[in-house]
């Protein structure tokens, strides 16, 4: 009895040993696969935060290219307005000299208008 109870100890004892071996196997694989998971999801992780950087860029970059157009239409508007003025007083003015608008400015008035030729 003792060498059957003997032999049922052994089995026992080696069907324990093959389950912890099959055990450690099963944790090893589930490790490795847990591993490239997450070296997976930090590499995700890393291309988001490269995708968010980037996009903050350009954001910046359109913020910055919005508020030079926003300033060069108000300077163009400017511009416009006093182009206008200066239309319109030029064209009263030839107008209101119907006969000196007909006539070449003298280059003494083009020379004090402009500057000298000489001067250039």
């Amino acid at each position: 009895m003792s060498s059957l109870l003997t032999k049922i100890l052994g089995i026992v004892v080696i069907v324990l040993i093959l389950g912890g071996i099959t055990e450690g196997m099963l944790l090893k694989k589930a490790y490795h696969a847990n591993s490239i998971q997450a070296a997976q999801l930090l590499d995700a992780k890393a291309q988001a935060d490269a995708a968010r950087a980037q996009a903050n860029a350009y954001k910046a970059d359109s913020d910055a290219t919005r508020k030079a157009f926003d300033s060069l239409s108000t300077n163009l508007s400017t511009l416009q307005k006093q182009y206008d003025t200066q239309s319109k007083k030029l064209s009263d003015a030839l107008n209101k000299n119907k006969d000196w608008a007909s006539k070449q400015v003298p280059k003494e008035v083009l020379d004090a208008i402009y500057g000298d030729e000489k001067d250039e």
